[in-house]
């Protein structure tokens, strides 16, 4: 029997974990909880075999609350529950050796599958993904460095990348891992497409098509630059639009690099046009409109979690402290520590 804590702070997704997981008579839903520090907390008193984890939750999220975890407790399995637009965080669960991750909406069959495959082997080097710590961070870089490509249309450069990341997957233990690695791949490629635009594609699907069955060096990477030159084709395929723009700012305001400069650059569109017709349609400008996205974001996280202040304004997308605590006082007429203490009076 297998025993399983789910950590998810949507009610209804927790309901359906939960009675998906129930049905099967190998597996034993223990425990609940809608945050991260009660599922480090609960974790410890009950020890399961496999937590499932949302990434976005109150107080700490899925991946900090999974690392807390794993230094607890290292046999414990853990697989992150995951939106296409938390991929930064599904990166970083990819570098601490975290066991897998479902995509949400999952399928009934998809999570059952998942679970059953990381109790199939006894032995740990056949683990889902590489146990090479160094390969799961090159991993991570070099899918970053290809999206960055995918960003700027730079298709040359994403064709040589796919070179290195061919032989990296290649080199992968067995065909569970190399597909993991290459899952992850797609994963990254859905996420930042739509990131940029809307789009017709089921893109991860469709990828996939793209694979080869025997997954030796040879076919990966002709598997690969196939992919790659789909996902440009793709990137290519839909004009400029207010919509697509605004689109992209929302998934990606916290980067401190984004700002109307380098919107412009990203989408081949004049800077003094995008300006005036998004100040046109959204009656704000471009930079405004991020940094209401900032502010928001780091009243969000100054009312619903512990976290610092400095990590706060980090996370949020601002550049320094100074800009961060300039920007908060003009739009809200306090400072952030004044702002939680504000909440902590409220709540007592």
């Amino acid at each position: 029997m297998i025993k399983i804590f789910i950590a998810e702070d949507e009610s209804l997704e927790l309901e359906y974990l939960s009675y998906i997981i129930n049905k099967n008579k190998n597996m034993k839903v223990i425990g609940t909880c809608n945050n991260g520090r009660d599922a480090v907390k609960l974790t410890k008193q009950l020890n399961p075999d496999l937590v499932i984890m949302d990434i976005s939750m109150p107080l700490q999220n899925g991946v900090e609350a999974g690392k807390l975890i794993k230094r607890y407790n290292p046999d414990i399995k853990i697989i992150l529950n995951s939106a296409y637009s938390e991929f930064q965080y599904a990166k970083q669960a990819i570098k601490y050796g975290f066991n897998d991750y479902l995509l949400k909406p999952t399928e009934e069959s998809k999570i059952i599958k998942t679970i059953e495959n990381l109790f199939d082997f006894i032995d740990e080097s056949k683990s889902i993904l590489s146990n090479s710590t160094e390969d799961r961070f090159k991993l991570v870089e070099t899918i970053d460095l290809f999206n960055e490509n995918l960003i700027n249309n730079n298709l040359s450069a994403g064709l040589e990348i796919v070179e290195s990341l061919s032989l990296l997957i290649a080199n992968q233990i067995n065909h569970r891992a190399k597909m993991t690695y290459i899952d992850h791949f797609l994963l990254s490629i859905e996420t930042t497409l739509r990131n940029i635009k809307s789009t017709k594609y089921n893109i991860f699907g469709h990828l996939s098509s793209f694979l080869e069955d025997d997954l030796t060096f040879s076919n990966i990477n002709k598997s690969l630059r196939k992919i790659c030159i789909e996902s440009f084709s793709i990137r290519s395929e839909e004009t400029f639009s207010i919509t697509i723009i605004k689109n992209f700012m929302e998934n990606n305001f916290s980067n401190p690099e984004i700002g109307l400069n380098e919107i412009s650059n990203i989408f081949f569109v004049n800077k003094t046009y995008l300006s005036r017709v998004f100040k046109q349609e959204e009656n704000i400008t471009v930079d405004s409109y991020i940094e209401t996205l900032r502010l928001n974001r780091a009243l969000e996280l100054i009312d619903t979690t512990d976290l610092k202040i400095s990590d706060i304004w980090n996370l949020s997308g601002f550049k320094n402290k100074q800009q961060f605590y300039r920007s908060f006082n003009s739009r809200f007429k306090m400072t952030p520590m004044e702002r939680r203490e504000k909440n902590d009076k409220f709540n007592k």
